[in-house]
């Protein structure tokens, strides 16, 4: 349609051009005879004038629209982990950030956990809370009858782009967009402090989160002993549509350095995760629960 529009607008500046010569031919040569005889040169060269006017303009517009689809977007991982605080969990985050004037379509999320096949023993298949017969998660990922390594898949959003269902009807919640000048919110994962044998032990329970979102089924299950030696390594990354770059990362979950808890590492922060769920000078905290 704007071609078109294009077109028309060249023929009319044509004739615009023509009718105007003309008349300036037959006010200087009060004569038809000349104006009509000088028709045909007047005609070629104001088609020429106005092809060349044309082909510049649109030479204008193609170097404006190569420019714009040349934007990319600069996304990177913030040095901070973001955390929101429930009566008995905390919730991770990783938030992705975009520097430049231009959003992200479809812009994913993915984990790799390294070295899976050294964690089996510390996962789960369900968890039970509070001494309740009703499975409370059940993942699609544990060390009975559907291990598998975690290799570049995708986690949920916030906010996110309804983009079809999965496995039991799950809504998949792995695409989003990420605005110029604008972040993005990737859940990483739930982390509960658990009491078990009427509070004999101890330990936290990590709930990693899958393509589905919190709400469904998790990613994979970890059970850490507080006072273990356990480490979990996460790798992390970030991508999508018009960026010139990927984002990535590394969340490191292992014991601190006394040895009596634990701690997660992300760029050059060290967040206890026991401090969580503490109380002391009326901190935001979360609870313990019984499993």
């Amino acid at each position: 349609m704007k071609s078109r529009i294009d077109w028309i607008i060249w023929i009319l500046i044509t004739i615009v051009i023509i009718v105007a010569v003309e008349l300036i031919i037959l006010l200087f040569t009060k004569s038809l005879t000349v104006t009509f005889e000088s028709l045909g040169g007047v005609a070629a060269a104001a088609a020429l004038i106005s092809t060349i006017y044309y082909y510049s303009k649109q030479s204008e517009l193609l170097k404006t629209e190569v420019e714009e689809v040349s934007k990319r977007a600069d996304i990177h991982f913030d040095d901070d982990l973001l955390f929101n605080y429930f009566s008995h969990s905390v919730r991770v985050f990783l938030k992705v950030e975009n520097k430049e004037n231009v959003s992200v379509t479809n812009a994913m999320c993915f984990i790799h956990i390294q070295d899976m096949w050294k964690l089996k023993d510390y996962m789960k298949s369900n968890i039970y809370v509070n001494g309740d017969d009703k499975k409370m998660w059940e993942p699609l990922v544990n060390a009975n009858d559907r291990f598998r390594e975690v290799e570049g898949e995708p986690l949920s959003w916030n906010v996110w782009l309804n983009n079809n269902f999965g496995i039991e009807s799950m809504q998949f919640r792995y695409l989003t967009i990420i605005p110029a000048l604008g972040t993005g919110l990737a859940e990483l994962m739930d982390i509960y402090l658990c009491e078990g044998n009427d509070g004999a032990e101890k330990f936290y329970i990590l709930r990693v989160f899958s393509e589905y979102g919190p709400e469904q089924k998790p990613k994979v299950i970890f059970k850490l002993p507080i006072g273990g030696d356990v480490e979990i390594k996460i790798r992390v990354k970030a991508t999508g549509d018009r960026v010139k770059n990927t984002a990535e990362g590394e969340v490191i979950i292992k014991p601190t350095d006394e040895g009596n808890d634990y701690q997660i590492d992300f760029n050059s922060h060290k967040y206890r995760i026991g401090e969580f769920f503490t109380s002391e000078n009326n901190k935001r905290h979360a609870e313990r629960v019984k499993c």
